[in-house]
């Protein structure tokens, strides 16, 4: 397990993220007294916790299909899709 200070957290929060990217755990210390311990997410599958949320290939979808609506003069791509999610 590798060990980052506080201060070494918050003036590079990178590290942190490369190390757990890598799967490593890391102890947050401060004045040498450990406050956390941060441990790498498990791997994304997409079988449990994500039901009901669309996937890549939904949004991928979506953004062709919003993509080939005529264009709407004056609004906005937020006001289209709120429009467009009206009409499902």
């Amino acid at each position: 397990m590798k060990t980052l200070t506080l201060d070494q957290l918050v003036k590079k929060p990178a590290t942190m993220k490369h190390l757990t990217s890598k799967g490593e755990s890391v102890q947050v210390t401060e004045l040498g007294k450990p406050l956390w311990v941060v441990h790498p997410a498990p791997l994304e599958t997409n079988s449990g916790g994500d039901e009901g949320r669309p996937d890549e290939a939904w949004w991928e979808a979506y953004f062709v299909e919003l993509d080939s609506e005529p264009r709407r003069e004056g609004k906005s791509a937020a006001q289209i899709l709120i429009e467009s999610r009206g009409n499902r």
